[in-house]
């Protein structure tokens, strides 16, 4: 099985599939056409020496610098050796191929006017598996992610690296023993290679996915501390959240109230003499219907952003021109006391790396590039602040399967009592202090292998459809 491409139907999940999973990919063939068709344009118009931006001319800066068809094939080699600038340690391998997709969809769009050659080849680096080595820090977000993609344009030329098993080959090396030619750059090629959002939409599109099993993560570790701090499951009736019915906000209450269900913790204090829980509890929903709504708002984006065209200059076959515009724009014994240090540090960075990043942005190409989205920066920002929340998610966990087992011989809810049992399978009750480190990664793996997100799924599964906000559906 593999992806299809046509330029308009790639989803985040496809971007999944294929960065995460190795699934291939193919091209429809209306996209071969309108990659042909752009194509043919672009040829016409440098064979005619007419003064187009990016074709026929030097860029950003040296915009009005006039490029000899002769020597267009040079430019577009020169642009991607000195736009290949990246710093810092290599980009996980995952990132790499979801820029690659995004950046092949985008150019079935037609609007690229680059070769089909380009767009072969990055197919082609897709389904062998080969990876560019490239280098996570150096992006702007702002005429497009350059200098990863650059990195990623030098194997397509046979230069550059690639990462196998941890290590940095040849990039020629990995296309001779893949019997694959590297490709030889026409007219814009480098530059339809540099131009583009792909990188940080390829990023957030993993960083979506790894949210939406949070969100469902969230809710079934929320009912495991209601239960370990013996709160109240009225907060989460359903008759209080359809008073106010965000569709995130529905959604969670009744994942947490469905959680709890059959609960003798609950039951057991259900005369007690405490009105109302604290608001870490009581307003656990409502909090998690906010985030739920961030999140299918960055759903919403992907959806057009996965399927747009956002290189400079871009190709109108049909009007026969080429437009230049901005479309690239987490006792003796201490127990788990310090785990909330640890959660409390996270939750501060998380709460640094939530600082727009645009409001960093620094004019660059002598000033003709004064706006710098920092869209790239926003991307590995928010990739970092999901790590963050798994490892906040798996600190809280403990505690509350902890608590849970402090409550014996008190049951807690069905799947609550599911969602301990996770837990006590990977990581046993803490009884005297110990070193914890390995109980953080195990609770970690737990969270991270989604197998608490699918106990949340379940939960919700006998709540109406979502009439817009993530967080439903189970993460694949």
């Amino acid at each position: 099985m593999s992806i299809t491409l046509t330029g308009r139907s790639l989803k985040p999940a496809d971007v999944v599939a294929v960065a995460r999973h190795g699934e291939r990919v193919e091209l429809s063939g209306e996209a071969q056409t309108n990659v042909r068709r752009a194509r043919e344009l672009v040829d016409r118009l440098v064979r005619e020496d007419r003064v187009v931006y990016g074709l026929t001319t030097g860029v950003g800066a040296l915009k009005n610098v006039r490029i000899p068809p002769a020597d267009s094939r040079q430019l577009q080699r020169n642009l991607l050796m000195s736009h290949a600038v990246g710093v810092g340690p290599a980009l996980p391998e995952e990132i790499v191929r979801a820029g690659m997709l995004v950046r092949v969809n985008q150019f079935c769009q037609g609007s690229a006017g680059v070769s089909p050659e380009v767009v072969d080849r990055l197919v082609d680096l897709l389904n062998h598996d080969i990876c560019p080595w490239v280098p996570e820090k150096g992006s702007l977000g702002a005429s497009g992610d350059l200098a990863p993609s650059a990195h990623v344009g030098l194997v397509l030329i046979g230069e550059g690296e690639v990462l196998v098993n941890g290590e940095r080959r040849s990039g020629a090396d990995a296309l001779r023993a893949r019997s694959l030619l590297p490709v030889t750059l026409q007219a814009k090629d480098g530059l339809s290679v540099l131009n583009g959002t792909h990188f940080m939409t390829g990023a957030a599109s993993l960083v979506l996915d790894d949210a939406l099993g949070l969100l469902l993560t969230a809710d079934a570790v929320a009912a495991l501390s209601v239960e370990a701090l013996r709160g109240s499951r009225t907060a989460f009736d359903p008759r209080i959240h359809a008073l106010r019915p965000h569709p995130g906000q529905l959604a969670s209450a009744a994942r947490i109230f469905a959680l709890t269900e059959g609960s003798a913790i609950a039951e057991s204090h259900v005369l007690c003499d405490r009105v109302q829980d604290a608001y870490s509890l009581r307003c656990a929903a409502q909090v998690h219907g906010a985030a739920a709504a961030a999140i299918d708002y960055l759903d919403r984006v992907l959806a057009v952003e996965l399927n747009a065209g956002t290189d400079n200059p871009l190709v109108f076959p049909d009007d026969e021109a080429v437009l230049s515009g901005g479309n690239f724009h987490g006792g003796l014994d201490s127990g788990y006391m310090l785990l909330q240090y640890t959660s409390a540090a996270l939750v501060t960075e998380n709460q640094l790396l939530s600082t727009p990043a645009s409001v960093h942005s620094l004019p660059t190409s002598a000033d003709q590039e004064d706006h710098n989205s920092m869209g790239w920066h926003s991307a590995l920002r928010a990739r970092q602040v999901a790590t963050n929340v798994e490892s906040i998610l798996a600190l809280e966990a403990l505690g509350a399967a902890q608590g849970i087992d402090l409550l014996a011989p008190l049951k807690p809810g069905r799947l609550t009592a599911e969602a301990h049992a996770a837990i006590r399978e990977k990581v046993p009750m803490l009884d005297h202090d110990r070193m914890l480190q390995a109980d953080i990664q195990a609770a970690t793996g737990v969270v991270r292998n989604g197998i608490l997100a699918k106990i949340g799924a379940r939960a919700g599964r006998s709540l109406p459809p979502a009439t817009g906000e993530a967080g439903v559906e189970a993460p694949r």
